[in-house]
């Protein structure tokens, strides 16, 4: 008798799909080795855990997200939070994503902000103190931990907890917030 083992891991990196330079020569795929690093990191990571998502993230998605966020970071403001250098919008302070993933207290909400995974069937807050948008590709290493955060349901059953999984069109609506009535039109 003998056993045979297969275990699935997503595809190797693959690089978003390229975008054409925009109307003033903006280079759209000047991020793309990062998203595809960033999302190969995150699709491994949550491959090896218990109830891992049914279909991993997609870098052409993660590309889009940063897209409507930022225009791939050619987005300035003179108010308000630029769209340069966190092009992924996790560390702008008017959320909660970056207090949540550094597990600390929102100041302009008056809330704590707590990521919690699903670890042998116990609920656990985790934390991740180095988390920022910074530079671009910490706010898209960080963005993508997002996105894998808002499309996790932490659910309990008699005592029990399970982690179950959005599709990824809700939870890139989960990330903007409903800010943008079509921001999964136009991140999808």
């Amino acid at each position: 008798m003998f056993i045979v083992s297969l275990e699935a891991e997503p595809d190797s990196p693959r690089g978003p799909r390229t975008y054409s330079p925009g109307p003033n020569g903006e280079d759209y795929n000047q991020y793309d080795e990062s998203i595809a690093q960033a999302v190969d990191e995150w699709n491994k990571k949550f491959i090896t855990q218990a109830d891992p998502p049914p279909v991993f993230l997609d870098p052409d998605l993660v590309k889009a997200i940063i897209y409507v966020e930022s225009d791939v970071g050619y987005y300035r403001t003179q108010k308000g939070y630029s769209g340069y250098p966190d092009i992924m919008q996790v560390a702008d302070p008017r959320n909660d994503a970056i207090y949540a993933l550094k597990n600390i207290r929102n100041p302009n909400r008056n809330k704590q902000g707590t990521e919690y995974e699903v670890t042998n069937g116990k609920l656990a807050p985790i934390e991740y103190p180095e988390a920022s948008g910074n530079s671009p590709e910490s706010s898209i290493y960080w963005g993508v931990r997002w996105l894998y955060h808002v499309a996790q349901m932490n659910i309990e059953k008699s005592g029990v907890w399970k982690r179950e999984w959005r599709k990824w069109k809700e939870a890139v609506n989960m990330y903007n917030k409903g800010g943008d009535a079509n921001y999964v039109q136009k991140s999808l």
